[in-house]
């Protein structure tokens, strides 16, 4: 009887392995020639005799790691016509010091909802994709020590097939972004960007010139003294007591690569961001749009803003606070700012310590309330001006 169960149970396990094998490469059948895909999963020097090397669209899944007995050189040679990839991408515990080797592939397709998975390779400093331009994929960092830049100039269209692609780095504080990676991902309406320490790497000149627009690095903001001329702002514009006659400077700003703080002015309206698309701020410890103590503030537009981009895993990223009190008593204001956003995030914006359906529920109630005792107090006149007549 046990010797009947076992057979069943092999047999079983055959007939699954099969199906599952079948499962994976139904995905490929469709996007790849056969003498275009790899079928070993692991990498090395045997099974890289295997590789496709005429083909520039390729199906495979790719495991490199601490056993794969293959040079970097090699894997250069191997991967130098191909330009699309579908399938999967695993590096892990190898001494590989970029992935230059993929530097000429511009496209990524993850048949699932894994990530490029980078992890505990010790002697990793950059990825190096420099032509890689589209991807279905998340990517994931984590445990590399010596990894100072992603060198991922180009990558910028993101999409899903599963669920949407993530950016999680889990890796040494000394990781940084270019502005011009940072501007490719905050524009991504998919890119789920987890919490790193130090986003910003020191840009140059050369840098700054593939952008048509003025970008201007502030130290300590001035909005007296700001060059009306610069559209991207990098760091936190402070705007205070002394400033409401200068607001205007700051109509043309499309971008913000820091926060916005507001506190202690007179104006009862901000309506001066009219261009302002994207901010990017991502120190999880702050909000990127904090208003505060404007005692005179009854309304806020953003009417261009599409993005506000953090790590904070605390989505109130828009903040309102003891402001004029007429600002956290009208729901329309903080639905305005919301779909204006095109956002269904209940803490954006968060005033005073409410979402935008906290004010509305109060002001259902209110307003009938209020109105009963306006109502009251008419009658009650209208009584003692009959008794006293």
């Amino acid at each position: 009887m046990h010797s009947l169960v076992l057979i069943l149970i092999l047999i079983l396990m055959k007939y699954t392995s099969q199906d599952n094998k079948v499962s994976e490469f139904e995905f490929f059948q469709s996007r790849c020639d056969y003498n275009c895909t790899f079928e070993p999963y692991h990498v090395d020097a045997e099974t890289l005799k295997l590789f496709p090397t005429k083909c520039r669209e390729v199906c495979a899944y790719l495991l490199i790691d601490q056993t794969s007995d293959v040079a970097e050189k090699q894997l250069v040679t191997a991967f130098k016509n191909v330009k699309v990839l579908y399938g999967s991408l695993k590096v892990s515990k190898t001494n590989l010091t970029s992935i230059q080797f993929l530097s000429g592939v511009e496209f990524f397709e993850c048949d699932t909802d894994s990530p490029l998975l980078f992890e505990a390779n010790s002697e990793l400093t950059e990825i190096g994709m420099t032509n890689f331009k589209s991807t279905s994929c998340g990517i994931t960092l984590n445990n590399i020590q010596k990894m100072g830049r992603l060198n991922l100039p180009n990558l910028k269209n993101f999409y899903t097939l599963f669920d949407p692609p993530l950016l999680s780095i889990d890796i040494a504080n000394k990781l940084c972004m270019t502005i011009e990676e940072i501007t490719n991902f905050v524009s991504s309406d998919v890119l789920v960007m987890h919490p790193f320490h130090n986003p910003y790497c020191n840009f140059s000149s050369s840098e700054l010139s593939k952008f048509d627009e003025k970008i201007c690095e502030v130290q300590q903001f001035s909005l007296k003294s700001f060059d009306s001329s610069c559209k991207r702002i990098f760091g936190t514009v402070m705007i205070q007591s002394g400033d409401e006659e200068h607001v205007r400077k700051l109509e043309n700003v499309t971008w913000i690569y820091g926060r916005i703080v507001i506190n202690g002015t007179s104006l009862s309206v901000i309506d001066f961001f009219d261009h302002l698309e994207y901010v990017a701020y991502f120190k999880d410890d702050e909000y990127s749009i904090y208003i505060i103590n404007n005692t005179g503030l009854t309304n806020a537009v953003f009417p261009n803003l599409k993005l506000v981009r953090t790590t904070n895993k605390n989505p109130r990223v828009i903040v309102f606070r003891d402001n004029n009190a007429q600002f956290s008593t009208v729901p329309t204001v903080c639905f305005n700012i919301r779909n204006s956003l095109n956002t269904t995030e209940k803490l954006i914006p968060y005033i005073d310590g409410r979402t935008c359906e906290d004010i509305a529920n109060v002001s259902s109630v209110i307003e009938p309330f209020v109105w009963l005792m306006l109502i009251g107090t008419f009658l009650t006149l209208f009584v003692l001006n009959d008794y006293i007549i």
